[in-house]
């Protein structure tokens, strides 16, 4: 299943990939892809994260949503950014019972389609942090997504029985001043990077067709609308 580009608010976009996971177990859907935006700046919360070190009373004043999402990690503000979101079925990856080999599978299909346009990214370190606070971003794990010693894309996942929901933010680029109130001045702005950093001109539908072709071709599975 293919769902093209869309833009939803937060509590939308969190749902519906819950529910995407959901449809594909209960449906025997082996492999589901979507991209989406977001039609205003939103935090999300890991599914288990408590929500500390954010500024709720700067967010409730500006209109920016804090909704938690089914997937774990921490906090992320999504704004100037495409997200994708990917559900498959364990049995289709080479290790569908190892968590850090399936985050892997998915990301190298990532880093395949970001090196067709000349994009050289690589996985990243693991680093110490309290995943009980902070800013995604300034968290680095293996199975991130690094470009020049900085982290590019963030993703997290959840897995329910039988299938697995990935889905990760792939920034354009940061708004320093956004991240420095919600997260109260606790942004390494040094350790992150986007799109527009990385390359000028970037077609963002380009990629995403590239990435359904390669996801196609890597997991042998055809997606349709």
């Amino acid at each position: 299943m293919f769902i093209p580009y869309e833009i939803h608010n937060a509590k939308y976009n969190m749902e519906f990939d819950e529910k995407l996971l959901e449809k594909c177990e209960n449906e025997g859907i082996d492999i589901a892809l979507r991209f989406y935006g977001w039609d205003k700046p939103s935090v999300t919360l890991g599914r288990n994260q408590k929500i500390l070190g954010i500024n709720e009373q700067f967010c409730a004043q500006n209109n920016i949503p804090i909704v938690r999402r089914v997937t774990g990690g921490r906090a992320l503000l999504h704004d100037n950014e495409i997200t994708y979101s990917i559900v498959c079925n364990k049995k289709i990856l080479k290790n569908g019972n190892n968590v850090i080999e399936d985050y892997k599978e998915i990301s190298s299909t990532i880093l395949k389609s970001l090196a067709h346009f000349g994009i050289n990214a690589s996985y990243g370190e693991k680093t110490k942090s309290n995943i009980g606070a902070g800013y995604c971003m300034n968290l680095s794990t293996i199975c991130d997504i690094m470009y020049d010693g900085k982290k590019f894309i963030g993703s997290a996942q959840y897995r329910k029985n039988t299938h697995i929901l990935q889905h990760g933010s792939i920034p354009f680029s940061f708004n320093r001043e956004l991240l420095s109130e919600i997260f109260m001045g606790k942004v390494d702005f040094s350790h992150i990077i986007g799109l527009n950093d990385i390359k000028n001109n970037f077609n963002i539908y380009d990629f995403m067709e590239q990435l359904k072709s390669d996801f196609e071709a890597e997991l042998n599975q055809g997606l349709k609308l």
